[in-house]
C-alpha cells in the first residue's frame, strides 16, 4: 500500500473513512444503519424519527447530520433507497 493511517479510536476511524468517501464520491450524503454503533461524532449519532432524520444526543446541532440518512439494515425500504440513490 502507498499509505497507511493508524487512528486513537474507532469513532476517529469512522470520521476519516467517511471524509475520504465523500472525497472520493464527491456526495455529502451518508447511510447508517439504526441499532448500529458508528462511532461518537457529531456526524454520526442519528437517529430516524418518521423518516426524518435527527440528532441523537443532546447538543448535537440539526446540522450535524443533515446529509445523514438513517435507514433499517436489512430492509426492503433499506435496499430500495440504496438503489434509487
Amino acid at each position: 500500500v502507498e499509505r497507511v493511517a493508524f487512528c486513537n479510536s474507532g469513532s476517529e476511524a469512522v470520521m476519516f473513512a467517511i471524509r475520504l468517501a465523500r472525497t472520493v464520491t464527491k456526495r455529502d450524503g451518508i447511510i447508517l444503519f439504526s441499532n448500529s454503533y458508528h462511532g461518537t461524532t457529531d456526524g454520526v449519532l442519528a437517529i430516524n424519527i418518521h423518516g426524518d432524520t435527527y440528532p441523537s444526543a443532546p447538543g448535537i446541532v440539526n446540522g450535524a447530520v443533515e446529509n445523514v440518512k438513517v435507514l433499517n439494515y436489512g430492509s426492503e425500504e433499506a435496499l430500495e433507497y440504496i438503489k434509487k440513490n
